[in-house]
């Protein structure tokens, strides 16, 4: 199955119309396109890589490199690669951070992020 008609399949299964598309990107890599009232954003599914984010009426506050060769078995630089699952120690660590479970809505100054010291 060549990328097009693997992108085109993922998008039948998993797509949100209006919200979640998946297209093929850069080098023929599958990508996740989002949208909606906070901004909009791509995650490309090699490396789980979140390569865009432009939060509503501002300008892209990611950096990707010019040097990212868009292919398998290649490196995408810049961007935020996500690791599941969690690749150190003990995850319930009091020293490591943890995701407060509390997203905050469109707009709001709450951190997503919050040491465990910071939490309630």
């Amino acid at each position: 199955m060549d990328t097009i008609s693997v992108a085109a399949e993922l998008d039948r299964q998993f797509g949100v119309p209006g919200v979640a598309r998946v297209c093929e990107g850069n080098g023929t890599l599958p990508r996740v396109q989002i949208s909606g009232s906070c901004g909009e954003g791509e995650i490309y599914l090699h490396g789980a890589h979140v390569t865009s984010w432009k939060p509503a009426g501002h300008d892209e506050v990611l950096f990707m490199s010019t040097k990212s060769r868009w292919q398998e078995g290649q490196a995408i630089r810049g961007g935020i690669p996500i690791c599941f699952p969690w690749f150190r120690a003990k995850a319930n660590d009091s020293t490591l951070p943890r995701m407060d479970s509390r997203a905050p809505e469109c707009g709001s100054s709450s951190p997503l992020l919050k040491t465990n010291t910071e939490l309630p």
